[in-house]
């Protein structure tokens, strides 16, 4: 009950903000629409105005504590969207506060690199019309694919040869591998015998058997 309350409040709260942002809005200040895009997690749609910065959009989510990111640049909040070129329908990649900037990985790095050559992929998430186009042209590619078996098989040889590749595993980098000597070696050898620091005398032995006892002291033994 509670969860769903802290929901109502929170779509509340953005609704709330939506109306304040529009009623403060001049004249002569546009108004779009941009997506906010977590890459692998979520994508929402938010109504701005040109003259908003990044602070502003934190606002409509619940962690605060994410960067945005707009054709590889990273926005500040004291700059606004018009500041940066940002249009109706761009795409905002937003990324954990955590992640170093230079160090992204790479399904941050290509959104956040390569827009322009993402940009249909990731609105055919929200649009349904886009979507079913793209997996038209995609079934027409494959369709081609089937009356050429020659591209079909190279298409496939190159997926088996890439998996084979990521299969492998890495040859350690730290690899000491000994070299034959060139000239005799001045180690020591290994002891294969006893020496004298191993000689221990052995203590009498009486043997009732035989008719006269023998002492052994001198009787050098192995350990």
């Amino acid at each position: 009950m509670f969860s769903i309350i802290s929901e109502l409040a929170f779509i509340y709260n953005c609704l709330g903000l939506i109306f304040l942002m529009e009623s403060n809005t001049p004249l002569s200040c546009q108004k779009y629409i941009v997506h906010l895009f977590c890459p692998g997690q979520w994508i929402i749609k938010v109504k701005v105005l040109e003259t908003a910065t990044s602070k502003d959009i934190h606002k409509f989510l619940k962690d605060k504590s994410v960067r945005f990111l707009y054709n590889g640049i990273l926005l500040d909040k004291h700059h606004t969207f018009k500041f940066y070129g940002i249009k109706n329908s761009d795409i905002i990649v937003v990324i954990p506060s955590e992640i170093d900037i230079y160090t992204l990985p790479q399904n941050y790095r290509e959104f956040a690199n390569n827009e322009d050559l993402f940009k249909d992929r990731v609105l055919a998430i929200v649009d349904s019309n886009m979507s079913n186009e793209l997996i038209r042209l995609r079934d027409l590619q494959l369709n081609k694919f089937k009356t050429r078996p020659n591209a079909y098989r190279k298409l496939i040889s190159a997926y088996e040869e890439q998996n084979i590749q990521e299969e492998m595993p890495l040859v350690p980098q730290n690899v000491n591998i000994p070299f034959s000597s060139k000239k005799p070696t001045a180690a020591p050898l290994p002891a294969f015998w006893a020496t004298g620091s191993t000689i221990k005398p052995q203590p009498n032995s009486y043997n009732p058997f035989l008719p006269n006892p023998v002492k052994s002291e001198q009787i050098p033994i192995r350990d």
